[in-house]
């Protein structure tokens, strides 16, 4: 399913007009997500797998929710935006938190 992907969502290509173009790229994006997460699992510790596994996992929901945001319909009715915009700002505070604790606890 993955194999002929680029893995990204051209960013200049306007999602909203074709619901073949942004199943397209919630595929990509969920292709490059299950690429990411294949980690080796670090032996020591299970904080740092999880981690290593869950920060592509959320990175693709910001990408999922940016993307459905650049549908009119979507971006119009104010309780998706508001639940779009939620899980864009909580995933990347989460993400930045993981990030944060692997510079901080993930020794080579």
């Amino acid at each position: 399913m993955c194999k002929s992907m680029t893995f990204m969502c051209d960013k200049s290509t306007d999602y909203s007009d074709s619901l073949a173009q942004f199943n397209t790229c919630l595929t990509a994006t969920d292709c490059y997500m299950h690429d990411q997460m294949r980690v080796t699992p670090h032996f020591n510790n299970k904080i740092t797998t999880f981690m290593h596994q869950m920060i592509p996992h959320h990175e693709n929901a910001v990408n999922m929710a940016k993307t459905l945001l650049k549908d009119p319909v979507a971006a119009a009715d104010g309780d998706i935006k508001t639940l779009l915009m939620d899980v864009i700002n909580t995933q990347n505070f989460q993400i930045h938190f993981m990030v944060q604790w692997l510079k901080d606890n993930d020794s080579p």
